[in-house]
């Protein structure tokens, strides 16, 4: 089990990770080009994303035994998402929180 931390600035628009009884920190820079996908594969594990406030994030995970957790202010569907997380949570979670 391990923990790992990354930031993702302005030439990361398409981020893979794989996450297998772990811990991993990403935090989004906010003049990060728009925008951004996180391709994520969680299993026993953990996911933190920190995104600026002023950011609309979407979802297209599965989860089994597993939540995605984003404040709800941060998914407006109307909107153009900044963030667009894809994947899956396997026993595990990925949550995302405003910075």
């Amino acid at each position: 089990m391990s923990s790992s931390n990354h930031y993702l600035h302005q030439s990361d628009n398409n981020v893979n990770a794989d996450v297998v009884m772990g811990n991993l920190n990403l935090y989004v820079d906010e003049n990060a080009s728009k925008p951004i996908t996180l391709n994520l594969d969680v299993i026993m594990g953990n996911v933190t994303v920190y995104v600026p406030a002023s950011w609309q994030v979407a979802t297209q995970t599965a989860n089994i035994m597993g939540a995605t957790k984003i404040p709800v202010e941060m998914t407006d569907y109307a909107a153009q998402p900044d963030l667009i997380i894809k994947g899956d949570a396997v026993m595990g979670s990925i949550i995302v929180k405003q910075v």
